[in-house]
């Protein structure tokens, strides 16, 4: 099964909108594929927390990026690396394209 890393914009909005959202895209994408980051990780602005996104992302053999996520350093820095290290990248630009990724790549 392959493996699909989440970058997604989580600073913006409530925690609630947040994590809803988050476990909505997983749950979606745990169908056809195995989730590295099933659980969110809210940025804390320390490169620890870059580091530990990048272990994952090297795992990934596609990283999809949620609606809005140009708006986070965090997200630009993770698809600046998974493109330099040439991993696909699904670039969702409403909630319809989760589905038309999942066809593309079935």
């Amino acid at each position: 099964m392959e493996k699909v890393y989440i970058a997604a914009p989580l600073n913006d909005g409530n925690k609630i909108d947040i994590y809803s959202t988050f476990y909505s895209i997983v749950e979606d994408l745990q169908k056809e594929y195995d989730v590295l980051n099933t659980v969110p990780s809210i940025p804390d602005g320390t490169l620890l927390w870059l580091v530990s996104q990048v272990e994952l992302l090297q795992e990934a053999d596609v990283v999809y990026m949620v609606y809005g996520w140009e708006t986070r350093m965090e997200c630009r820095l993770l698809e600046e690396i998974a493109a330099e290290y040439e991993i696909p990248i699904v670039y969702d630009q409403c909630s319809w394209l989760l589905y038309k990724f999942m066809e593309h790549t079935a």
